[in-house]
């Protein structure tokens, strides 16, 4: 990694954390974070991005102990860790209705004379002067 792309711990905490394409209205609306963690995550969301990111140059015990949990899957160590869990999964399973399919072109040869029912075509009529809804074969 640069040295230019490293910054100091201090210039991301100065920094408010957002995403916009997964939280367009913000953390505290979306009624996945309670009204705390959303506070945390705007707070502290860029330090602990720039953190997994290997982009602070300055970490102290705190964000190590961070990384080391985040790293084994520890995510009860405390509450940065819980929250940005939290985080990650939701917008890893987070999906839009405005996403289509691909299409797959499937090319399959289907042989027809297997199918009895297609070579014998029947008309079928509904017996009127019976009342009833069976169908018979004409």
């Amino acid at each position: 990694m640069r040295q230019s792309e490293l910054q100091p711990r201090d210039f991301w905490l100065g920094k408010k954390f957002y995403d916009t394409r997964k939280f367009p209205y913000g953390f505290s609306r979306s009624g996945i974070f309670s009204f705390s963690q959303s506070q945390l995550l705007e707070n502290k969301g860029c330090l602990l991005s720039a953190l997994v990111a290997g982009k602070v140059s300055n970490p102290n015990a705190e964000d190590k102990a961070f990384l080391k949990a985040i790293e084994n899957g520890i995510y009860t160590l405390s509450t940065e860790t819980l929250v940005w869990a939290k985080y990650k999964d939701f917008t890893r399973q987070f999906h839009t209705l405005a996403e289509r399919p691909k299409k797959v072109r499937v090319a399959v040869d289907i042989d027809t004379s297997d199918f009895e029912l297609l070579k014998d075509e029947q008309d079928w009529d509904v017996n009127d002067a019976a009342n009833s809804e069976y169908l018979e074969a004409g």
